[in-house]
């Protein structure tokens, strides 16, 4: 709950609205508990048969009030509807800002569903909880405040009476809805359980009816259903039971004062016009206080509803910026990896020891061996995804963790075995490397990768949408993209991850010269089972279980007759065979 209400205070702003906005439920809030004492004086000057001015001159101060109020309430709903604006935008940049902060295994551990979820809440819950406190808690907090100082004033018994039940009513909403904010908790939870479940199956819809499984996605649905419904209704079932609590003790509140002026009145102490203003005041009340019982349960509600992304908020990522971390500046593209290790958490078997090896300026070097070897690792540590348990990884000398991981990625182009695109135009998705690129260095790197001829060939050419991960493109198709992206990107150091895995034949052989003319001027680490797309490399190293067991070129490879020779002869129609 602290986290939430951190995060809630940091995005109230600006401060200086906030302020006018209290100033002005404060006078709202005051004209409104002085109206009574208006109609009290006009019924008592008609009690008392004064002069007809008398009368009119308390029925315009009655009218003034009134229009007062109205003045105070519709200025603070202008500039509530103004300030709750800026308050999204701040939540907004605050949670995405967050959210993309979090080091990749961060994602890997949550559902994109549960993550879209979490965020949806707390959006949520800030906007329609800044609106309760404005115009429902603050506004009853004054009124109550200042009723009690009216009453006793007024009326020393009263106020005593007024100030019990007031104080009894808090504890007791108060305690209820700590009490059911678990309740809350575990249905937000589920909730979380449920849209990952959906999100996961409509992302692997193909995969779902391909195998005909959609019986039983749906059964595992409605068995997560039944759990936040569990849940949820038991959370109703509480609040129906606070509701009648609730009415009871208005029920008796308003007995109770009502005996109390009745009894005053009998014993002459009290007039019909002081019988008059209570009971208008006790109504006004009861109004405010009947909502304010609501009004603290939905910001437990709302609480428990933005608790999961407050912890995301004030989660500390795995892999931070060092205490002024710099920019880090490539020349050459020297890289380093220097006595290296690096073990996954509950994985004995896939780790890195004592691992160095230097890639020279400009060089192409390919990493080969079976699958959990170390290849993927090493890029991701490289892209500091990860983080080694020891020794270095340096670029031009430079430590990578000293470096600011926004200017190590911006130097490095990536092409993965399975490039992701997003919903969006072609031409978006491959100025995604370069976002001020002209189109015509768009068009210039498509072509480069040969993609400008399949994109010249759709209804709206670079325009077109590819659907969500790109699932209307074929995976070559996909693939072509992300190069294309590479060849914009135009950046002194290149990874390609099985870059060209999803080409048929034909297209890889277009592509190669491309391939071969992008690595020229750059450092390149490609990673390949298709042992055939590397022959031409500088070096190649060959990875087992984390450690380098052979290096050479091709040729020197296959005369050693170590692994890569065995790898060799192995391979099927051109990949290697795991």
């Amino acid at each position: 709950m602290k986290k939430v209400l951190k995060a809630y205070w940091s995005v109230l702003t600006p401060r200086w609205v906030l302020i006018l906005m209290i100033v002005l439920n404060t006078c709202f809030v005051a004209m409104t508990t002085v109206i009574p004492y208006a109609l009290r004086a006009i019924v008592h000057s008609m009690e008392q048969g004064n002069a007809a001015g008398s009368i009119w001159f308390w029925f315009w101060v009655f009218l003034g009030l009134i229009c007062a109020r109205l003045f105070f309430r519709r200025t603070f709903n202008y500039l509530e509807v103004w300030f709750l604006s800026r308050v999204v935008r701040n939540v907004d940049e605050l949670m995405f800002d967050k959210i993309l902060g979090q080091s990749l295994p961060y994602f890997e551990n949550n559902f994109t569903g549960s993550i879209i979820k979490q965020a949806s809440r707390f959006r949520f819950a800030v906007r329609m909880g800044t609106d309760i406190l404005f115009y429902q808690v603050l506004r009853t907090i004054l009124f109550i405040l200042i009723s009690i100082g009216i009453f006793t004033y007024e009326s020393p018994t009263i106020g005593l009476i007024f100030t019990i039940w007031v104080v009894i009513f808090v504890i007791i909403t108060t305690l209820f809805s700590r009490w059911k904010y678990q309740y809350d908790a575990i249905e937000v939870k589920n909730d979380s359980i449920l849209s990952g479940h959906i999100a996961d199956t409509i992302s692997q819809i193909s995969t779902t009816k391909s195998y005909a499984q959609e019986s039983s996605e749906i059964g595992e649905f409605l068995r997560k259903a039944d759990n936040s419904l569990a849940a949820r209704s038991k959370a109703w079932t509480l609040q129906a039971h606070f509701h009648l609590l609730q009415a009871v003790l208005f029920i008796t509140i308003q007995v109770v004062i009502i005996g109390v002026l009745i009894g005053q009145w009998e014993a002459g102490i009290m007039t019909i016009a002081d019988f008059v203003f209570f009971q208008t005041a006790l109504f006004t009340m009861a109004n405010f206080i009947w909502d304010i019982g609501g009004a603290i349960h939905k910001l437990f509600v709302y609480t428990a509803d933005a608790s999961e992304m407050a912890d995301v908020i004030y989660q500390t990522p795995d892999i931070i910026d060092v205490p002024n971390a710099t920019a880090l500046k490539v020349d050459d593209g020297d890289i380093k990896f220097a006595n290296m290790g690096f073990a996954y958490p509950n994985n004995t078997q896939h780790r890195i020891e004592d691992f160095s090896l230097h890639v020279k300026p400009n060089e192409s070097l390919a990493l080969v061996g079976p699958t959990g070897a170390g290849k993927t690792t090493l890029i991701k540590l490289l892209l500091r995804f990860i983080e080694p348990n020891k020794g270095s990884i340096l670029i031009d000398s430079q430590d990578i963790t000293k470096a600011t991981k926004h200017s190590l990625r911006s130097s490095i182009a990536l092409v993965s075995q399975q490039p992701e695109l997003f919903h969006r135009s072609l031409l978006d998705n491959i100025r995604y490397a370069r976002p001020e690129a002209t189109e015509q260095e768009v068009i210039a790197a498509s072509k480069k990768a040969h993609a400008h001829e399949f994109i010249t060939k759709t209804a709206d050419g670079y325009q077109t949408l590819v659907g969500e991960r790109g699932v209307k493109l074929s995976g070559g198709e996909r693939q072509r993209i992300a190069l294309s992206r590479a060849f914009l990107a135009d950046r002194p150091i290149l990874i390609l991850d099985e870059a060209t895995s999803a080409l048929d034949s034909a297209t890889e052989k277009l592509i190669q010269e491309s391939i071969s003319e992008l690595l020229k001027g750059r450092t390149s680490i490609v990673i390949a089972h298709r042992l055939s797309t590397i022959m031409a490399m500088d070096r190649i190293i060959v990875l087992d279980n984390g450690s380098i067991v052979e290096s050479g070129t091709h040729e020197q490879l296959l005369v050693q007759k170590g692994l890569y020779s065995n790898l060799w002869s192995h391979q099927s129609g051109g990949y290697l065979s795991d």
